[in-house]
Protein backbone atom coordinates (compact mmCIF):
# COMPACT_ATOMS: atom_id res chain seq x y z
CA UNK A 1 0.00 0.00 0.00
CA UNK A 2 1.24 3.38 -0.91
CA UNK A 3 1.99 5.83 2.03
CA UNK A 4 -0.48 8.80 0.57
CA UNK A 5 -0.45 12.45 1.42
CA UNK A 6 -2.97 14.47 0.88
CA UNK A 7 -2.56 18.16 1.20
CA UNK A 8 -3.86 21.43 -0.34
CA UNK A 9 -2.30 22.53 -3.98
CA UNK A 10 0.25 24.75 -3.77
CA UNK A 11 1.75 27.06 -6.38
CA UNK A 12 4.65 24.96 -6.78
CA UNK A 13 2.83 22.11 -7.51
CA UNK A 14 1.53 23.33 -11.14
CA UNK A 15 4.20 21.89 -13.29
CA UNK A 16 3.70 18.24 -12.13
CA UNK A 17 -0.35 18.44 -12.22
CA UNK A 18 0.04 19.80 -15.88
CA UNK A 19 1.94 16.80 -16.78
CA UNK A 20 -0.50 14.55 -15.51
CA UNK A 21 -3.62 16.18 -16.75
CA UNK A 22 -1.97 16.00 -20.89
CA UNK A 23 -1.32 12.57 -20.64
CA UNK A 24 -4.26 11.75 -18.45
CA UNK A 25 -7.30 13.92 -21.00
CA UNK A 26 -7.26 14.26 -24.67
CA UNK A 27 -9.17 18.06 -23.49
CA UNK A 28 -6.55 19.04 -21.14
CA UNK A 29 -7.38 22.27 -18.64
CA UNK A 30 -5.65 25.05 -19.36
CA UNK A 31 -2.90 26.65 -17.00
CA UNK A 32 -5.38 29.78 -16.33
CA UNK A 33 -7.78 27.35 -14.70
CA UNK A 34 -5.73 25.56 -12.59
CA UNK A 35 -4.27 29.21 -11.35
CA UNK A 36 -8.34 30.11 -11.25
CA UNK A 37 -9.13 27.29 -8.61
CA UNK A 38 -6.01 27.38 -6.67
CA UNK A 39 -7.02 31.38 -6.10
CA UNK A 40 -11.05 30.44 -5.99
CA UNK A 41 -11.70 27.70 -4.32
CA UNK A 42 -8.57 26.40 -2.16
CA UNK A 43 -10.08 23.75 0.10
CA UNK A 44 -11.53 21.96 -3.38
CA UNK A 45 -7.56 21.80 -4.85
CA UNK A 46 -6.21 18.69 -3.13
CA UNK A 47 -3.00 16.78 -4.49
CA UNK A 48 -1.84 13.53 -3.35
CA UNK A 49 2.13 13.13 -3.05
CA UNK A 50 4.09 9.17 -2.52
CA UNK A 51 7.63 10.31 -1.57
CA UNK A 52 7.02 14.15 -1.95
CA UNK A 53 6.40 13.80 -5.44
CA UNK A 54 2.60 14.53 -6.85
CA UNK A 55 0.92 11.65 -8.31
CA UNK A 56 -2.49 13.04 -8.79
CA UNK A 57 -4.93 15.89 -7.75
CA UNK A 58 -8.74 16.90 -7.44
CA UNK A 59 -10.78 19.90 -7.68
CA UNK A 60 -13.91 20.97 -6.47
CA UNK A 61 -15.82 23.87 -6.39
CA UNK A 62 -19.02 24.80 -3.50
CA UNK A 63 -21.79 25.83 -5.35
CA UNK A 64 -24.64 27.82 -3.63
CA UNK A 65 -28.02 27.63 -5.59
CA UNK A 66 -31.89 29.00 -4.66
CA UNK A 67 -33.98 26.01 -4.26
CA UNK A 68 -37.64 27.14 -5.92
CA UNK A 69 -39.57 24.93 -4.06
CA UNK A 70 -38.73 25.16 -0.66
CA UNK A 71 -37.41 29.26 -1.46
CA UNK A 72 -34.08 27.86 0.51
CA UNK A 73 -30.49 27.89 -0.44
CA UNK A 74 -28.61 25.14 -1.03
CA UNK A 75 -24.86 24.40 -1.56
CA UNK A 76 -24.26 21.98 -3.70
CA UNK A 77 -20.60 20.73 -4.61
CA UNK A 78 -19.40 20.07 -7.89
CA UNK A 79 -16.44 17.78 -8.71
CA UNK A 80 -14.39 19.49 -11.93
CA UNK A 81 -11.21 17.53 -12.27
CA UNK A 82 -9.47 14.05 -10.67
CA UNK A 83 -6.57 12.96 -12.46
CA UNK A 84 -3.95 10.28 -11.05
CA UNK A 85 -0.47 9.85 -12.47
CA UNK A 86 -0.81 6.59 -14.97
CA UNK A 87 1.99 5.03 -12.84
CA UNK A 88 -0.30 5.38 -9.36
CA UNK A 89 -3.29 4.25 -10.88
CA UNK A 90 -5.20 1.26 -9.26
CA UNK A 91 -3.52 1.74 -6.03
CA UNK A 92 -5.83 4.16 -4.04
CA UNK A 93 -5.12 7.57 -5.07
CA UNK A 94 -8.22 8.48 -6.91
CA UNK A 95 -9.81 7.00 -4.25
CA UNK A 96 -8.37 8.57 -1.14
CA UNK A 97 -8.04 12.25 -3.22
CA UNK A 98 -12.53 11.45 -3.37
CA UNK A 99 -12.62 10.66 -0.03
CA UNK A 100 -10.55 13.59 1.03
CA UNK A 101 -12.66 16.02 -1.33
CA UNK A 102 -15.70 14.64 -0.41
CA UNK A 103 -15.55 15.30 3.55
CA UNK A 104 -13.73 19.14 2.56
CA UNK A 105 -17.46 19.93 0.62
CA UNK A 106 -19.52 18.22 3.43
CA UNK A 107 -17.79 20.43 5.90
CA UNK A 108 -18.10 23.07 3.97
CA UNK A 109 -22.08 22.52 3.66
CA UNK A 110 -23.24 20.81 0.60
CA UNK A 111 -25.57 18.73 0.99
CA UNK A 112 -25.17 17.09 -2.69
CA UNK A 113 -22.56 16.54 -5.27
CA UNK A 114 -22.32 16.16 -8.84
CA UNK A 115 -20.11 15.37 -11.20
CA UNK A 116 -19.82 14.80 -14.97
CA UNK A 117 -17.84 11.72 -17.06
CA UNK A 118 -17.11 10.60 -20.12
CA UNK A 119 -19.45 7.39 -21.03
CA UNK A 120 -16.19 5.95 -21.69
CA UNK A 121 -14.06 6.42 -19.10
CA UNK A 122 -15.59 2.97 -17.26
CA UNK A 123 -12.95 3.10 -14.84
CA UNK A 124 -13.90 6.34 -13.06
CA UNK A 125 -17.64 5.57 -13.41
CA UNK A 126 -16.80 2.71 -11.42
CA UNK A 127 -14.95 4.54 -9.13
CA UNK A 128 -17.77 7.11 -9.07
CA UNK A 129 -20.41 4.00 -8.30
CA UNK A 130 -18.64 2.74 -5.50
CA UNK A 131 -18.96 5.99 -3.60
CA UNK A 132 -22.93 5.81 -4.53
CA UNK A 133 -22.72 8.15 -6.95
CA UNK A 134 -25.55 7.42 -9.06
CA UNK A 135 -25.91 8.64 -12.62
CA UNK A 136 -28.84 10.96 -13.15
CA UNK A 137 -29.00 11.64 -16.83
CA UNK A 138 -26.85 11.54 -20.33
CA UNK A 139 -25.20 15.12 -21.52
CA UNK A 140 -25.39 14.62 -24.74
CA UNK A 141 -21.81 16.14 -26.43
CA UNK A 142 -21.22 17.34 -24.06
CA UNK A 143 -17.23 17.38 -24.44
CA UNK A 144 -14.97 19.60 -27.31
CA UNK A 145 -14.96 15.99 -29.10
CA UNK A 146 -18.73 15.05 -29.11
CA UNK A 147 -18.35 12.57 -27.10
CA UNK A 148 -21.84 12.09 -24.27
CA UNK A 149 -21.53 12.40 -20.60
CA UNK A 150 -23.09 11.07 -17.57
CA UNK A 151 -23.69 13.53 -14.66
CA UNK A 152 -23.73 11.26 -11.64
CA UNK A 153 -24.96 13.01 -8.57
CA UNK A 154 -24.95 11.57 -4.37
CA UNK A 155 -26.18 13.17 -1.06
CA UNK A 156 -23.64 14.24 1.35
Amino acid sequence: MLKLVVREFSLSDLDRILEIERKSFRNPWSIRLFKFFSKNSPRGFLVAEVDGKVVGYVIAALEVKLDFRSLSIVKYGHILNLAVDEKYRRQGVASTLLQHILRNLRESGASKVYLEVRVSNLAAINLYSKFNFKVKRVLRAYYPDNEDAYLMSKDL
